[in-house]
């Protein structure tokens, strides 16, 4: 989760029925606890791990893990409309480990791979933020 300003980010992974597909989700929820948006993410396979930041302009960042080899990169309006998603395919487990912005208007996302050996991998995006000092 991320509290940002007037507002509460949780990202999370819902699964309607047992056995079924779990699709990411953001939502957003005022400092009272009351729903401000929600935003489902489907794809075609399941959710299982999440990561989320907030960039200079109030974008909600997302690196997901899905179940079937990729890790996905959402960004979100501030009302949590999707401005765009890109996948990062990859073989093994590759877990997003966390996601951040730096004053340059950059995204990263640290993505590590488990397996026989432990790695460490770094993937940046640019932010179409306009960054004001």
């Amino acid at each position: 989760f991320a509290i940002t300003g007037d507002r509460v980010l949780v990202a999370g992974c819902y699964q309607q029925w047992i056995g079924g597909a779990a699709e990411p989700f953001v939502a957003a929820l005022d400092p009272a606890g009351q729903l401000l948006w929600l935003t489902s993410l489907p794809g075609p396979a399941d959710c299982y791990w999440q990561r989320l930041a907030v960039d200079a302009c109030g974008r909600v960042l997302v690196a997901t893990r899905m179940v079937r080899d990729r890790v996905e990169v959402t960004s979100l309006s501030p009302g949590g409309a999707v401005l765009w998603r890109d996948t990062i395919p990859h073989s093994g487990t590759l877990l997003p480990w966390e996601i951040a912005t730096d004053g340059a208007g950059s995204i990263w996302v640290e993505l590590q791979q488990w397996g026989a050996l432990d790695s460490v991998f770094l993937a940046r995006y640019h932010s179409e933020c306009p960054i004001t000092p």
